[in-house]
């Protein structure tokens, strides 16, 4: 089972029930259908939505106020181990242990870009505070859809 600290995501501590909360993230972090334990979860930054990755190679977007699942994300050739929402939440970027960060419309879950060359898994990514960036565990990305 994934153990999730609540109490460090914002969204968690700010919901009016812990407990409802708390069974979202945990929803979120089991894949619920396919009973696969997610590697990876974020919140979007309006809070609305979760997004999770996971073993089973896909990238699922969660509704935070239902727990719904909205859709899943397929591409990644081997399990995805990061996750983020870029800080306007329009989009989402997911980092795999197939070497690729991949970048997805977080409206509709159309994949923009595929991002290769990486000599290992990525573990960990963020988006930069301009946006422009990938801060992950192997350097810094520029995303090539944007101007720097």
């Amino acid at each position: 089972m994934t153990v999730v600290n609540t109490s460090k995501i914002p969204a968690i501590t700010e919901a009016k029930t812990t407990s409802s909360a708390k069974e979202l993230v945990e929803r979120a972090c089991f894949h619920l259908a396919l009973k696969c334990p997610a590697v990876a979860v974020a919140f979007s930054p309006d809070g609305r939505l979760i997004v999770s990755g996971s073993y089973d190679k896909t990238v699922r977007v969660w509704d935070a106020a239902t727990g719904a699942e909205r859709r899943v994300l397929q591409g990644h050739s081997d399990y995805v181990n990061a996750v983020a929402f870029s800080l306007d939440g329009r989009l989402i970027v997911s980092g795999s242990a197939d070497n690729t960060a991949r970048v997805w419309d977080a409206a509709t879950g159309a994949e923009r870009r595929v991002l290769r060359g990486q000599n290992a898994a990525l573990r960990f990514l963020s988006f930069s505070s301009c946006g422009k960036h990938l801060v992950t565990d192997r350097g810094t990305l520029r995303l090539p859809f944007f101007d720097c």
